[in-house]
């Protein structure tokens, strides 16, 4: 609760002079400055200190002292927070955001780098998140956590060679930003082992983009956007991925670079029956061979399951050599 009697003490006079140099010192930046920090230590709502700190800087910020305001919130370990004003679901109306860039469109470059992610509402990301799985290929729910867990695990194991990560998911990946990047770099490694003509169009075109227009969203402040996308890709990983595994069971274990090809029959909701004909077909007779090589030997038990029981009780015993006629099976 903010009361009556809520101060915050000025800033020193080290920062000051940090900021200011051997330059006259303006107390409109100050002022500007501790208000922010006010509002923050009360811990009012982000709402509540946008329009404060708007209303502060109306008519105190210009062109001519913007930059030193960003240096004193640098300064006082509050540009962050500052920032994180314009970010959609705070400065919904834009307001805030519109009248920073008024004072100088290079602002854009500091809410990048101050408020790429911290200005993301987790909540509101992983609503977006949840949506973007919906339009996923997956055929199951996707949590975010669970599948950076299953990437970190897969890429120690079948996927050595497909996948290369710059972060540890073993380690614990908390941070929203991380997790992002483990789902990009995952879907990166196997989009590179594909062979594009076996792929829909539209469907390459979303992976193979994607980062980018994920990138825009960050930088537009809009999370629900930018979750969104990344549960559109990470549907469609998680899908490819485990199946994957599965088919490389399938035919004999595999190499999981082996059943990359047959990618285009996981993808449940990109179906093109003249394109996917021939793979099922090639899969099936992959999977009809690797069976026939992992049986170390043909006995009368199997050859029972494979022919009539009129040929199987003719046969000589070796494997293969039957007595009956043609026309006897």
């Amino acid at each position: 609760m903010i009361r009556d009697w809520f101060s915050v003490p000025r800033v020193s006079a080290e920062d000051r002079a940090a900021v200011f140099g051997a330059r006259t010192q303006d107390p409109r930046v100050e002022f500007v400055a501790l208000t922010v920090k006010y509002w923050m230590d009360a811990h009012a709502t982000r709402s509540m200190t946008r329009e404060r700190v708007l209303a502060a800087m109306t008519g105190r910020i210009t062109p001519d002292n913007v930059w030193d305001l960003v240096s004193m919130l640098a300064k006082l370990r509050l540009a962050e927070a500052f920032f994180d004003l314009a970010a959609s679901d705070v400065d919904s109306d834009g307001t805030f955001r519109r009248y920073l860039l008024g004072l100088d469109p290079a602002l854009l470059d500091a809410m990048r780098h101050y408020a790429a992610w911290n200005g993301i509402n987790p909540k509101l990301f992983l609503d977006g998140f949840a949506v973007g799985v919906g339009e996923s290929v997956a055929t199951v729910v996707v949590d975010l956590g669970k599948l950076v867990q299953l990437i970190g695990r897969l890429q120690q194991e079948q996927f050595t060679t497909l996948i290369v990560l710059t972060v540890d998911p073993r380690a614990g990946v908390q941070r929203l930003a991380d997790q992002a990047t483990v789902v990009r770099q995952a879907l990166a490694g196997i989009v590179a082992a594909l062979d594009p003509t076996t792929v829909p169009e539209r469907l390459l075109a979303l992976w193979r983009g994607w980062a980018a227009q994920f990138a825009r969203h960050l930088d537009d402040l809009d999370p629900f956007a930018a979750g969104r996308l990344l549960g559109r890709v990470a549907g469609d990983l998680y899908q490819v991925l485990t199946g994957l595994v599965h088919l490389a069971r399938l035919l004999g274990g595999v190499a999981v670079r082996a059943a990359v090809r047959y990618v285009p029959l996981l993808l449940a909701g990109a179906r093109e029956a003249r394109l996917l004909t021939a793979q099922t077909a090639a899969l099936l007779v992959a999977i009809g061979r690797a069976a026939i090589v992992a049986t170390p030997q043909v006995g009368l038990a199997m050859l029972r399951t494979l022919f009539p029981r009129r040929c199987s009780t003719r046969c000589s015993g070796r494997a293969g050599r039957c007595s009956s006629t043609p026309n006897s099976h």
